[in-house]
């Protein structure tokens, strides 16, 4: 999938700069490229957003595992009173404790969802500014083309302006408060 993406923009960037050669504008085309994984990781809002994870998943981590302790807790308590029951009274219990530990992966689940999805929008919000930041980069600067490094087999280093836009970035958007709504 990602070879096919990068033979398509390939593709498509050659026949943009053939076009523009054929108009007589090919010394008026600018690429500039960026380093989207960069950003995404070393931006001040990126170790906002990895921080906010890192502390959800600790909270999902403690709740949890006082759930799994507590579960355990009614395991053994159940299978204690298996012979002091009768067979339909521990039956009934055995169905009830079932449920509660179904009911426990059902709420962790839904932990995990909700998380991806704050994580998701999140990274959204970023890659949004980042978008931005780029297009007035480019604007200001005469870019034709502002294009991420991973669709580039080989560019000229001068070509790249991850480290002016990571600036701009960590002046503009310092954090990116995460929506971690219950359902």
């Amino acid at each position: 999938m990602r070879l096919t993406r990068l033979a398509v923009f390939t593709v498509a960037l050659l026949a943009a700069l053939a076009f523009f050669q054929g108009q007589g504008r090919a010394a008026d085309f600018k690429i500039a490229v960026i380093n989207d994984q960069k950003l995404l990781t070393d931006s001040r809002a990126a170790k906002s957003i990895t921080k906010q994870i890192e502390a959800k998943r600790e909270g999902f981590q403690k709740e949890f595992s006082a759930l799994e302790q507590k579960l355990r807790e009614k395991e053994k308590s159940l299978l204690a009173s298996k012979d002091k029951l009768k067979p339909d009274d521990f039956s009934k219990q055995r169905i009830a404790f079932q449920q509660e530990v179904a009911d426990g992966q059902k709420k962790a689940q839904e932990s995990r969802g909700e998380l991806e999805q704050a994580v998701m929008s999140a990274r959204g919000t970023l890659m949004m500014k980042i978008a931005e930041i780029c297009r007035d980069m480019a604007k200001k600067n005469g870019y034709s083309m502002v294009i991420t490094r991973q669709t580039v087999v080989i560019a000229d280093d001068g070509l790249d302006i991850t480290d002016q836009v990571l600036a701009q970035l960590d002046k503009t958007m310092t954090d990116v408060p995460m929506n971690f709504a219950k359902k």
